[in-house]
């Protein structure tokens, strides 16, 4: 019985792991995850339950499964020769629903949860990994100039770096095109 136990909860443990050393995001550093459980006995009873628990995108008020989002931050030093040195930092983070216990449903409903979750996770790394791709333009754009004009330089990369997040999401349809579809 104590063994029986020990597997179960070992099962439990296993089906909620998490995502975080996904390929999708691996050359990526400072990205964290944090979920939304969803549950049901049937790929439908798992939509509904996410559809209840899933949340607006904030650049477009359309409902999402999950969510990619960054930020920069910089710390700016006047250089003697009069130059501009930034130093920035980057920061990700993804939303994303977790199916609980996932070893009860049939392998049907685990394979394409899995299909999904996949799938989003390419989706969201396509937000989070531009946005740290574009980090040199970001550096070179805040030591173009003066400290002084170096914040509006930033805002002006920034902005471009959003837009790309909006023209993806429209391209994609939120990761639909990509597969990222449940049930």
């Amino acid at each position: 019985m104590i063994l029986r136990a020990f597997f179960l909860i070992a099962l439990a443990l296993a089906s909620s792991q998490t995502v975080e050393d996904t390929a999708p995001f691996a050359d990526v550093p400072n990205v964290t995850f944090t979920y939304y459980d969803v549950a049901g006995p049937t790929a439908e009873s798992i939509r509904k339950d996410m559809n209840l628990k899933n949340f607006k995108d904030p650049a477009d008020e359309k409902k999402v499964d999950s969510f990619g989002q960054w930020s920069f931050s910089w710390q700016l030093r006047q250089t003697p020769d009069g130059k501009c040195d930034a130093d920035v930092s980057f920061k990700g983070q993804v939303k994303l629903p977790r199916l609980l216990d996932a070893p009860t449903h049939s392998k049907d409903v685990e394979a394409r949860w899995n299909r999904y979750l996949s799938r989003l996770l390419v989706h969201e790394a396509g937000h989070v990994r531009w946005a740290w791709e574009q980090r040199g333009q970001l550096e070179e754009a805040l030591e173009a100039g003066p400290c002084q004009s170096a914040s509006a330089a930033a805002q002006s990369m920034l902005k471009l770096i959003r837009e790309h997040d909006r023209t993806y999401d429209i391209s994609t349809q939120h990761g639909l095109t990509q597969g990222a579809v449940f049930p």
